[in-house]
């Protein structure tokens, strides 16, 4: 990467021993070709100082170019988002898992909203609980009143078990009312509700926090075995992806789900495309195929 001034400390110390050597030079040698070679060097230093300064200027310049590019397409896209997916899913009702911590759900749920979507519940899972802590999974069961029922390997596929139970059937919601007492979970909306559709939000921050295997792929079985849909999301900043194991599940994904373009990705695919959508190396492409608008001057017919 070009530091300006890297090499500005660099010409300026440059310049110092150039000063300190004319000095000494002139007094002790007295040599006029070493003086001139001197300065001939600090003439050509100069000129690249000059060159250097012109450089950063012009990257200056541009990189102010590119943000004000960059704001016109965020105004755009946050102009045309709701042109683009207005009515796309009226009348769908879906459930939201976020299974990881981190990151906000806000702009998500609004944007499904936004498209005519009935969000029935959020539950997010923050990620404190230690599925891999003997005392924890102990300490929990017993909550659960499930002492000895279950092994350590066997308590994380049967919470999420219980989970879906809870979020498509209403029942089991104790479960809920036990992580919430832990701090685990955080849950708002209707459980119980029937339901078209469930996003589950995953991606970790390292692979200590991956949970896919003991929480995301027994909910995307749980919510098949209901024949409802599974859409595999996660924000574009996640450390540790989780779209490759949803991709082997074959479970539609949708990698970008914190931006604008991920969201309408993820409501066009809603709507009824599958596929893999995002930015990501797992992506097929950015946005799923929607109709062709009709032809300029169609009229329909009366």
């Amino acid at each position: 990467m070009f530091d300006l001034r890297y090499h500005i400390s660099s010409l300026v110390a440059v310049f110092l021993a150039l000063g300190i050597g004319i000095l000494v030079g002139s007094t002790v040698v007295g040599d006029d070709l070493l003086v001139q070679e001197q300065k001939e060097l600090i003439d050509r230093l100069e000129q690249d100082f000059a060159l250097l300064r012109e450089q950063n200027r012009a990257v200056q310049e541009e990189a102010l170019i590119l943000r004000q590019t960059s704001q016109q397409y965020k105004r755009f896209a946050q102009a045309a988002f709701p042109l683009l997916v207005q009515d796309r899913l009226a009348g769908m009702r879906v459930a939201v898992v976020k299974t990881t911590a981190g990151g906000d759900t806000g702009q998500l749920i609004q944007g499904l909203e936004s498209a005519g979507a009935k969000v029935e519940s959020v539950t997010i899972l923050n990620g404190e609980f230690n599925f891999r802590d003997p005392v924890a999974i102990g300490d929990l069961l017993a909550r659960l009143e499930l002492d000895g029922a279950y092994s350590a390997s066997q308590l994380a596929p049967r919470l999420a078990w219980m989970l879906g139970e809870s979020i498509y059937r209403g029942q089991d919601l104790r479960v809920l009312d036990v992580l919430r007492e832990l701090n685990v979970l955080t849950s708002s909306g209707n459980y119980g509700k029937p339901l078209d559709a469930v996003l589950l939000l995953g991606g970790s921050q390292g692979e200590k926090d991956n949970y896919f295997r003991v929480l995301d792929l027994p909910l995307i079985k749980y919510f098949r075995e209901q024949q409802v849909r599974v859409v595999g999301t996660e924000f574009s900043d996640a450390v540790h992806s989780y779209v490759r194991y949803y991709y082997n599940q074959r479970v539609t994904t949708v990698d970008n789900v914190d931006t604008i373009p991920g969201i309408t990705a993820l409501i066009l695919a809603l709507a009824g495309s599958d596929g893999h959508f995002g930015i990501k190396p797992t992506a097929e492409r950015m946005l799923p195929e929607t109709p062709a608008l009709p032809a300029a001057g169609t009229v329909k017919a009366q």
